[in-house]
C-alpha cells in the first residue's frame, strides 16, 4: 500500500495558500566557511582513526614480541637457572587455644573498675569541699541571727501552711544530712 503523497489543494485549509507561498520564497544559506569547517572536521577524524589503529597493531606487536622474548629465555618451562626453587616451609605444631574467659570473672573486674573510678571521682569532687570546710572550721563562730531569721517564722507559719512545706523540709534536711555525713562532717 502507497501512502498518499500528493500535495493538498491550497483552498482545502485556511492559511494554507500563504504559507506555501512563503516556504517557496525562502532559501536556506549556509554560513561562509561551513564547507571548510566540515572537511577540516572530517579530516581530523579520518587522522585520528588511523593513529589509533597504528597504535592497536603497534601495542599487539610488542606484546607478541615480548611474550616471544619469554618463551625463548625458558621462563616459562623450568629451563631458567636464576628463579630458585623454595623448599617448603614445614608444618608449625597449632598451640591449643586458650580457654574462653568466664563472664562472671569479666562482670567483676568491669564491676571492681567502675567502683574504683566511682569513689576516684567521689573523692576529687569532694576534697575541694573538705578543705573548704575545714578552713571555715578554724574561722570565728559568727554572730547569733536576728530574731526575725526565717526559722522564727516557719515557726509562726499555721499548721496547714507547715504541711504543704513538709516535702520540701524533709527531703532538703535529708540531703544536706547525706552531704554533711559524705563530706566526714556528721558520723550518723
Amino acid at each position: 500500500m502507497t501512502p498518499n503523497l500528493e500535495p493538498l489543494p491550497t483552498d482545502a485549509v485556511p492559511g494554507l495558500s500563504d504559507y506555501s507561498a512563503a516556504q517557496q520564497q525562502r532559501r536556506f544559506v549556509l554560513p561562509a566557511g561551513f564547507a571548510d569547517r566540515v572537511t577540516t572536521g572530517a579530516l581530523r577524524q579520518r587522522r585520528q582513526r588511523i593513529l589509533a589503529q597504528w597504535t592497536a597493531g603497534l601495542s599487539l606487536a610488542a606484546s607478541v614480541l615480548v611474550a616471544v622474548g619469554l618463551f625463548a629465555s625458558g621462563v616459562f618451562d623450568g629451563r631458567n637457572p636464576e628463579v630458585a626453587i623454595v623448599p617448603e616451609r614445614p608444618a608449625v605444631a597449632a598451640r591449643p587455644a586458650p580457654a574462653p574467659p568466664k563472664v562472671g570473672d569479666q562482670l567483676a573486674e568491669a564491676g571492681a573498675a567502675l567502683e574504683s573510678l566511682t569513689r576516684e571521682t567521689t573523692e576529687k569532687a569532694v576534697a575541694p569541699t573538705r578543705a573548704l570546710l575545714d578552713s571555715a572550721a578554724r574561722l570565728p563562730a559568727p554572730a547569733p541571727e536576728p530574731a526575725d531569721a526565717p526559722t522564727l517564722e516557719f515557726a509562726s507559719l499555721t499548721s496547714a501552711a507547715r504541711t504543704s512545706l513538709d516535702p520540701v523540709t524533709n527531703t532538703t534536711r535529708r540531703a544536706m544530712t547525706r552531704f554533711l555525713k559524705d563530706v566526714g562532717l556528721r558520723a550518723n
